[in-house]
Parts: C-alpha cells; sequence; structure tokens
C-alpha cells in the first residue's frame, strides 16, 4: 500500500532467501525505527509520505524467452486475466499468443528450438513481451500502485502508451504490437546496417 506510513519492500529468489532477508529487515527496523533506507540486495524501507514520483519502465525485444510470465499467471488472476483476454484476439490464422509463449510440451532439442524460433520471430515477439507486460501492469494496478510516469525501451514505448491511457484496450496495444513486428520483419528482409554514434547534436549535424 503505497500510503502506508511504513512499507518494506522484498526482492527474494526463493523461500529461503525471502525468510534471510526478512530476517534482516527486520533487525534494522528494530534498531533504527525512525530511518529509511534501501540496500543493494533490493530490499527497501520507507517511513512516512512518499517522497517523489513512480515510473513504470517497459522492456524491448530481445527480453522474449519461452514460458516468460507463466508463474505471474498461474499465482496471480489479474496476471491470467489478461492471457485469457488475449487468447480471443487473432493475430494469425491457426496460431495464437498463447500457445507461442507457452507452447504444447514436445520431446528433444529440434522442439525446443522451433519453440525459440517462433517466438524470436519479430511478429510473435513484439506481442508476447507486450503481453507479458499487460499482466505485470495488471497485478500492480490491482495492488493499487499507479504510475506518475510511463516509459519504456523501443517496444516497451508502445505499452508506455497503454500503461497511461493512449491506448485505450489491451486489444489495440497487441494489434499495434503484432503490426509493428510484421513491419520491423519486412524491414529487416532488406539489406542495411545501424550506426549509433555517440556524439553531440551539433556535432552529428556538421
Amino acid at each position: 500500500r503505497p500510503n502506508a506510513p511504513a512499507r518494506l519492500a522484498v526482492l527474494a529468489a526463493d523461500v529461503k532467501s525471502l525468510e534471510t532477508k526478512l530476517v534482516e529487515a527486520a533487525k534494522r527496523i528494530e534498531a533504527a525505527p525512525g530511518e529509511a533506507f534501501a540496500l543493494p540486495d533490493g530490499s527497501a524501507y520507507g517511513l512516512g509520505p512518499c517522497d517523489g514520483k513512480l515510473a513504470f519502465l517497459f522492456p524491448g525485444q530481445g527480453s522474449q524467452y519461452v514460458g516468460m510470465g507463466a508463474g505471474l499467471a498461474m499465482e496471480f488472476r489479474a496476471a491470467l486475466g489478461v492471457w485469457d483476454r488475449a487468447a480471443n484476439l487473432v493475430l494469425e490464422s491457426g496460431a495464437s499468443l498463447h500457445e507461442t509463449v507457452f507452447p504444447r510440451p514436445g520431446f528433444g532439442p529440434e522442439k525446443e528450438k522451433s519453440d525459440r524460433a517462433r517466438l524470436t520471430a519479430t511478429q510473435w515477439a513484439q506481442p508476447a513481451i507486450a503481453c507479458v507486460s499487460l499482466s505485470q501492469l495488471a497485478l500492480l494496478e490491482e495492488m493499487g500502485i499507479r504510475a506518475d510516469l510511463t516509459g519504456g525501451h523501443s517496444l516497451g514505448e508502445v505499452v508506455a502508451f497503454r500503461a497511461a491511457g493512449v491506448l485505450s484496450s489491451d486489444a489495440d496495444l497487441l494489434t499495434v504490437a503484432r503490426r509493428r513486428g510484421e513491419l520491423m520483419a519486412e524491414a529487416a528482409a532488406i539489406p542495411g546496417a545501424m550506426t549509433a554514434l555517440g556524439l553531440p547534436v551539433g556535432t552529428v549535424r556538421e
């Protein structure tokens, strides 16, 4: 609850890590109850009104992997609801987004390679990443956490539009992400290159 007078956040990979970090945080709070802290291990303790604003930043293509977001969807109804609604959206005849991210089980390295290749294809990767981000956003909103600012890297900028209300529905976002991926796949078929310049704009103009 962001408006609670005291707030503790802990980042843990498993139950044992969580137990250890909660004990450490409790000792620190008992030793200095009036002091807020943020530790390198991901634990943070806040007191009083929140200072500053909250931003949500969304990832771009390249962050995808088979099965991403499954744990969240299996544990939280809000996250699962996003995938359920996305299952009704036809992005490609005879194929579905959820079966691309969560493919049916199979055996052998060829099946794994095929599943990864399908999800890595830009036209699937982009709506897939968008859907995972939407599931995370739905859970945060259900918890009462709202962003003052939204942003993202590449495709993440489009997800930020949805989080900010510029795109009016999840279906709109997934449709835009799919079309964006298709256009990028078409562009990638044309030989070319990208150059990044670490120079001041004035020098680049010259």
